[in-house]
């Protein structure tokens, strides 16, 4: 008999870029991950008539929200500082893998989009990284996306 009550636990879901394992979420959103664009594009003609055309934009940008006193934050940084310091762009490995549901997110392409904007205040900040995948596999549950 099948239960009716499901589970989440965020350790179960492991971020790995380059050679680390990312810990250290932000209290709210630790990581998503949205398209860049929409798969269909519509365009309507001056008499009314649409046409719907497939995108082949596969790109993806991935948000992580980590603690500013993490070790999360520090090894962003440091893979940012190596893509920023290098002659030319570096891409490094990715991966997002989500025991509770099965989903797996991979990538050999990963760029990071920005430097972080950091705030100083009275307690420690979340702190968001944007990264880049021009065309990452994504498998949610048993599906290939």
């Amino acid at each position: 008999m099948s239960s009716l009550q499901r589970s989440w636990d965020l350790k179960r879901v492991y971020l790995v870029i380059g050679a680390f394992e990312i810990t250290g979420f932000g209290p709210d959103d630790a990581m998503s991950i949205s398209p860049e664009s929409d798969k269909i594009e519509h365009e309507a003609g001056a008499d009314g008539e649409v046409t719907a055309s497939r995108s082949n934009d596969r790109r993806h940008v991935v948000t992580i929200n980590v603690m500013q006193t993490g070790a999360g934050f520090r090894d962003l940084a440091a893979l940012s500082k190596s893509q920023d310091d290098a002659d030319s762009i570096e891409p490094l490995a990715f991966m997002i893998r989500d025991l509770n549901t099965g989903t797996v997110v991979k990538s050999r392409y990963a760029t990071f989009l920005n430097n972080p904007e950091i705030g100083f205040g009275k307690a420690a900040a979340s702190i968001e990284f944007r990264i880049m995948l021009p065309s990452p596999d994504i498998e949610i549950g048993s599906s290939i996306v």
